[in-house]
């Protein structure tokens, strides 16, 4: 299919018509909510007006997503199919780095069928007010990038602009980084100190200039001030973590665990260093806030290596088996997880009967 689809249209023509395709059965699969909510509603005031959202706003420094909706012209409420496209984006972005001479065609209908049916992609349908979509996108695009230096760090930046718990994988996009280049380690570890440092100074400018424009609820001291009497103060808010990790790929966490077994056994020690650093990045922000099912999702990039090395080289027959694990996933329900409460992300079915 796959194949034939390329040798029609391109191999970047193909990612797209697969891209729509997949975005319409995940649609299917998870009915995307189209009225704006909680922090959706702030986005939407933003994408209006992205630099006056009124004396007090929750986090007018998350400006990317909202100022890019304003400029493209889906202002306001519009903003969440600006969401949706970037979810599409981010869907043809997996989709094409797997469809390429050097793999076999099968993977990218393979990636594009894991991702679709994951939170990565789901999350926006269930919240399509929020912005994490492009925050995924730049992560992504930002590992693809860890051999070229400005534009690693350019999009460690607009990563903080779009969302700030970005800051929360520094240590393990500083490992990439380091691990890619050929230089001394002391020019790597010079580069890597003026990259990321000039990329957070002059986001603390920016953010300055917002707050010295009108106060922001969501602040740093909204989120570390509660830590001083209990570190532990926002674990508490979750009930849900364990449940929150596997809603974002479900029994499809069987492939980086698999991943993750050959790496150990064949001494790779550098791949294992890196998933488990990009674990622990993300799990750290439980200690800041507490919806888990979107804090976990932000380590999505565990499945990509994994899926590389799965497909590539045909371990434990994956492959063949690949179909029967993405056919019980899909029977599993997609929770969500935000606090203390556990929501089923519903079908377009259920609604329809």
């Amino acid at each position: 299919m796959v194949g034939t689809l390329n040798e029609r249209f391109g191999r970047t023509g193909a990612s797209l018509a697969l891209t729509l395709v997949f975005m319409l059965l995940g649609m299917i699969y998870v009915r995307p909510v189209w009225d704006l909510n909680i922090q959706g509603i702030t986005y939407g005031a933003m994408a209006a007006h992205p630099f006056d959202t009124g004396p007090k706003a929750a986090f007018p420094h998350r400006v990317l997503t909202p100022l890019l909706s304003y400029l493209i012209g889906l202002r306001g409420d519009n903003i969440m199919i600006t969401n949706l496209l970037v979810a599409a984006f981010f869907l043809f972005f997996v989709i094409r780095y797997f469809n390429t001479p050097d793999r076999e065609p099968i993977g990218a209908l393979i990636a594009g069928t894991v991702f679709t049916f994951s939170m990565p992609t789901l999350g926006t349908f269930f919240n399509s007010g929020y912005c994490d979509s492009s925050l995924y996108v730049i992560i992504l695009l930002m590992w693809l990038s860890r051999r070229r230096r400005f534009w690693f760090y350019l999009l460690f930046l607009l990563g903080l602009l779009n969302r700030e718990s970005m800051a929360f994988l520094l240590p393990w996009f500083a490992y990439e980084r380091y691990r890619s280049t050929d230089r001394s380690a002391r020019h790597r570890v010079i580069e890597l100190a003026i990259g990321f440092g000039v990329a957070m100074g002059v986001y603390g400018l920016f953010y300055l200039w917002m707050a010295s424009r009108q106060e922001i609820i969501l602040s740093p001291s909204y989120y570390l001030g509660p830590l001083t009497g209990n570190w532990r103060h926002w674990l508490g808010q979750s009930d849900h973590p364990w449940l929150g990790l596997f809603t974002v790929f479900k029994l499809l966490w069987a492939i980086p665990i698999l991943a993750l077994v050959y790496w150990w056994r064949t001494r790779r020690r550098s791949e294992v260093i890196s998933i488990a650093l990009l674990f622990v990045c993300t799990w750290l922000q439980l200690l800041v806030a507490y919806d888990s099912s979107r804090l976990f999702t932000q380590g999505f990039l565990v499945m990509i290596p994994a899926l590389d090395l799965m497909l590539g080289n045909n371990l434990f027959q994956f492959r063949r088996r690949i179909g029967w694990l993405l056919a019980m996933s899909l029977f599993v329900p997609q929770w969500y997880t935000a606090a203390n409460a556990v929501v089923v992300m519903k079908p377009w079915l259920e609604y329809l009967f």
